[in-house]
């Protein structure tokens, strides 16, 4: 039997909420998000089909924490179902990096805040994809963090590897009430090959901007920009989001 969307979302957000001892961490934040849009693309169905855009509600599941050889991030998303899509999506990032601030006692200084080995795993209904690298986190005036990773991109799907870049970084600023800016931009090159499976070069981002009506609530806008969506030649998406965020 098929579980509804909110069902399996809220089973994500207790599970994942649950998980792990916090007093093993040196710092750790949880958050859960409701984003709801409309002109999502499916890159899979032809572009003169009317189930070529869809409108979908999001449920995100965050968790960040900072150890002592390192920082560890992941999230999952829940897609509610669709007329061109009719099962409910699942998406999972994990990102653990090691610090060499942290193992190897190196201290910078100025612009540089650390140098870091950057993994990354990420899996959709099935489909695993490996990252490897480095990172540089940056101090930049006004911000919260700046981080540039570094990445080959290993998609098992595929033949061969590519290159990725992964930009995050958040801000905090007042304006009557306090406001976040926060996103990530990621862009990775070509890969794969016409005869078994390509991957066209493709960029993601989503800048977001949020009222923090409490402490604990966030609410505002969140615009989300991918060309060549899933790595698939023009297949471009470009939309505002509603965001709720709540922070524990």
């Amino acid at each position: 039997m098929q579980k509804s969307f909110p069902s399996m979302a809220l089973g994500l957000v207790l599970v994942i909420s649950g998980s792990g001892p916090l007093h093993a961490f040196e710092w750790g934040s949880t958050n859960v998000q409701y984003l709801k849009g409309s002109d999502y693309v499916n890159p899979f169905v032809p572009e003169n089909s009317p189930d070529r855009k869809f409108d979908q509600d999001l449920l995100t599941v965050e968790h960040a924490n900072g150890w002592k050889y390192g920082d560890n991030f992941f999230f999952v998303d829940a897609g509610s179902p669709s007329q061109s899509n009719p099962n409910p999506s699942v998406y999972f990032e994990y990102a653990p990096r090691i610090s060499s601030k942290k193992t190897l006692g190196v201290e910078y200084g100025g612009l540089i805040a650390d140098v870091l080995l950057s993994t990354q795993y990420n899996a959709t209904n099935g489909f695993p994809v490996y990252l490897y690298g480095a990172a540089v986190d940056l101090n930049l005036p006004g911000l919260n963090f700046f981080q540039t990773n570094f990445y080959i991109r290993d998609d098992r799907n595929l033949e061969g590897t590519s290159f990725q870049a992964t930009i995050v970084w958040s801000m905090t600023f007042k304006a009557g009430i306090d406001w976040d800016f926060a996103g990530f931009v990621d862009y990775a090159t070509e890969e794969g090959d016409k005869t078994t499976g390509l991957s066209e070069a493709n960029l993601l981002t989503q800048p977001a901007i949020l009222a923090r009506l409490t402490p604990e609530l966030g609410v505002g806008l969140e615009y989300q920009y991918w060309s060549n969506k899933l790595g698939v030649k023009d297949a471009n998406e470009s939309l505002p989001q509603l965001l709720v965020k709540v922070q524990f």
